[in-house]
């Protein structure tokens, strides 16, 4: 059996609730993209590379497409990876609860569009 990565969007959501700390909050963020980008990478067929150039590779080809539905996808995972990016590596940034809720909304927009194309 395969795993749900829409479960990852039920977990971001617990983790960015009440008085989360920085360590949720970043967590948050960071699986909200994955469960975003994985379900991006398996929509385009591609298989599961574990080379960092795979995640820009699935943004480009959605951000280029002809269909308006698929480049907005690109837009929201460009920005979301910027976001992971930051919460995964920058010992300085500090997020907040209404930004993490942002990338959560973000993510789950990805999906739903996901579902439309």
């Amino acid at each position: 059996m395969s795993f749900d990565w829409n479960n990852y969007l039920l977990l971001v959501s617990d983790l960015n609730s009440g008085s989360p700390s920085i360590a949720q909050m970043r967590s948050a963020t960071s699986r909200a993209y994955y469960g975003a980008f994985i379900q991006c990478r398996n929509k385009k067929g591609k298989s599961a590379k574990k080379e960092a150039a795979i995640h820009q590779e699935i943004i480009r080809e959605f951000k280029t497409s002809d269909q308006p539905e698929e480049i907005s996808i690109g837009n929201l995972l460009d920005d979301l990876r910027q976001r992971r990016n930051d919460a995964d590596y920058n010992s300085f940034f500090v997020p907040t609860q209404t930004a993490t809720k942002l990338d959560i909304d973000k993510a789950q927009m990805i999906i739903d569009n996901l579902a439309s194309i």
